[in-house]
């Protein structure tokens, strides 16, 4: 059985692999769950995030028809990154941000844009657009496209995977340390 989702809707906010924002959009995760193949696949990734760092390939017939590999590492924090491959070659990497708690998602944020800006500087690009860490919507997943010229079973096996990936990390219930009250001195 899938457990119920804890949000309503989560966000997601595509960029190239030189920090442009591509598109934005909000996903609901009831509708990702009322399609069977879609509750199927959240149901894995559900059994699978109860471990903090992972492995899966997925195989995806019919009109996706192609095959992705899937690395991810969940912070006790309230953040994940996840980094979905084709063919051996990384085509998307994502932070997801719950929301639970503010200044880690901000230092999470921070961090993941500090690190595109350093590896498109050493390549000699510009520099990153500021859209990124302007980014305020929680539930949030923010993704970098490293190939946008997908082939189309390609793009469409990774959304799926993507945003049943996502569904399944925020329903997941909040660690102890993020319901704590803060520490009164």
């Amino acid at each position: 059985m899938i457990a119920s989702p804890i949000v309503n809707l989560f966000h997601v906010a595509y960029f190239d692999s030189r920090g442009a924002l591509l598109r934005q959009r909000a996903l609901d995760p009831a509708v990702l769950a009322a399609d069977p193949a879609g509750a199927q696949l959240i149901g894995v990734f559900a059994q699978r995030l109860s471990k903090p760092t992972g492995a899966h390939t997925l195989g995806f017939s019919g009109q996706f028809a192609a095959e992705l590999s899937v690395q991810w590492h969940l912070s006790i924090e309230s953040c994940a990154t996840v980094q979905f491959f084709a063919a051996g070659r990384p085509i998307c990497t994502s932070l997801l941000l719950s929301g639970r708690q503010a200044q880690v998602d901000r230092m999470a944020l921070d961090a993941y844009w500090e690190t595109l800006w350093n590896l498109v500087r050493s390549q000699g690009g510009p520099n990153v657009a500021p859209a990124m860490k302007n980014l305020n919507q929680r539930p949030l997943v923010v993704s970098v496209l490293w190939d946008t010229a997908l082939d189309e079973p390609y793009r469409l096996a990774l959304g799926a995977a993507e945003g049943c990936f996502a569904a399944a990390f925020f329903a997941l219930p909040a660690p102890p340390s993020a319901n704590a009250a803060p520490a009164r001195s």
